[in-house]
């Protein structure tokens, strides 16, 4: 049979895919493969995180229904009576069932399954003109953490009209006209409003008080992880109660990738963190779309040995270290644009191949991408990278594609930034 000839038009295979071009050659072509066609390195480090329904799980099946936390005492129960690896079916995301049963399956071998799970996508971030300064008080909960001190800094520093208040058990006073402290326990709703009633000229709430407390999920209770839901779920209801009369520029949440990907002996920790997402998501159907969580990766908030020693263990996982520039890049989208962003963005760099190598049950109960859609990207840009352009007819035909699936989620908002000059990747 004769070899099919040229089109034409060959096609350009990076432009093709778009803006998914750098994060394709970083998690499809290994070290060496990439030194051999020169492919520079580059990484993506902003993510969609959106609940789907789990195709892993029957559509009748009969779930673990969760209305409270006290699910995970009910699943620990089933785990002592029986097999581990025995199908066991969790709907409750809303207590962070998903983040649970990705925790519990790095853990070791598990027949949990979550009804749920996470879709996690490259994120282009919006771009326009749009902005506005500043003027009024946001309040940060958990300032005296990285995150938060991080945040503070750079909001006293670039916006001269804003303040800060910092609500925390651990809050000093501060000779700082434009920092006020305030001894505040987010679990305590009393003193919640307490804070939030005595500012007057509040434009924006950012939630990042939190507690790292983990240990084998066999070997909890339900006293062990009381406090991180008491700051991560009934603070954050706590808060947004508060000041909802309010006209807030935005409510932003610091969740954890946890709450994605799961965490080794961090089961509550991440199931804690995925409530925050729950709700935001919640909030965003509502209607209010200035409601924002963000599963953060591991922060370089630390220096010397204690960051090598992070981005040593991040790269086994196949996780990077989000950079102070990466945490203000974000911040600045969420001042500015937050009805624009989805409800829940992941902000880490990834390698997808390192997070579910070894870990097959991993890529099994998630779904990392938009199937068939992205596939034929990754096809296209593996033609150009490893030397097939002399076959440019064996390309795919991404105009074809989009007439037959319509708008190619990521790609075309992609495209149409890049037509705009405003695409920054």
């Amino acid at each position: 049979m004769p070899e099919q000839q040229p089109r034409s038009q060959p096609r350009d295979a990076e432009a093709a895919v778009g803006a998914y071009a750098p994060l394709l050659r970083e998690m499809m072509l290994d070290g060496d493969t990439k030194k051999k066609y020169g492919v520079p390195p580059a990484e993506w480090w902003l993510f969609t995180s959106t609940k789907v329904r789990n195709p892993h799980v029957p559509r009748h099946a009969r779930c673990v229904a969760a209305t409270d936390f006290s699910y995970l005492t009910e699943i620990r129960a089933q785990f002592e009576q029986g097999d581990k690896r025995r199908d066991l079916y969790v709907d409750g995301e809303e207590f962070g069932a998903s983040a649970m049963v990705q925790s519990v399956r790095k853990e070791g071998p598990s027949g949990l399954k979550s009804k749920w799970c996470r879709q996690i996508t490259p994120l282009t971030p919006p771009q326009n003109d749009r902005y506005e300064d500043l003027v009024g008080c946001v309040l940060i909960t958990g300032g005296a953490g990285g995150l938060g001190r991080l945040l503070t800094d750079y909001l006293l520093h670039y916006y001269p009209n804003c303040s800060v208040a910092i609500a925390s058990r651990s809050a000093k006073e501060t000779d700082d006209p434009r920092k006020k402290c305030y001894a505040c326990d987010v679990c305590d709703e009393d003193d919640v409003r307490r804070v939030c009633d005595s500012i007057e000229d509040l434009v924006g709430v950012i939630h990042c008080a939190g507690v790292t407390y983990g240990g084998p999920f066999a070997a909890t209770n339900e006293t062990d992880s009381k406090l991180l839901f008491d700051i991560k779920y009934w603070g954050t209801r706590y808060l947004y109660k508060a000041t909802q009369d309010r006209s807030l520029r935005f409510f932003w949440l610091a969740s954890s990738i946890s709450a994605a990907v799961g965490d080794f002996n961090l089961t509550h920790y991440a199931a804690a963190n995925s409530s925050m997402d729950w709700f935001a998501e919640d909030c965003r159907a509502k209607g209010d779309v200035n409601v924002i969580s963000t599963q953060w990766g591991a922060l370089a908030t630390e220096g010397g040995m204690a960051l090598e020693n992070t981005r040593k263990l991040m790269d086994q996982r196949g996780h990077g270290v989000v950079s102070p520039e990466q945490m203000v890049d974000l911040m600045e989208i969420v001042i500015h644009q937050a009805s624009d962003l989805p409800p829940v963005v992941l902000c880490s760099p990834l390698n997808l191949d390192k997070c579910t190598s070894g870990k097959p049950e991993l890529a099994d109960s998630m779904s990392w991408w938009v199937g068939d859609r992205f596939d034929v990207y990754v096809d296209a840009l593996k033609a150009k990278e490893l030397d097939r352009l002399s076959k440019p007819w064996t390309w795919p035909d991404i105009e074809a594609l989009e007439a037959k699936y319509g708008c190619i989620e990521g790609y075309t908002t992609a495209k149409q930034n890049a037509a705009a000059g405003l695409c920054k990747w």
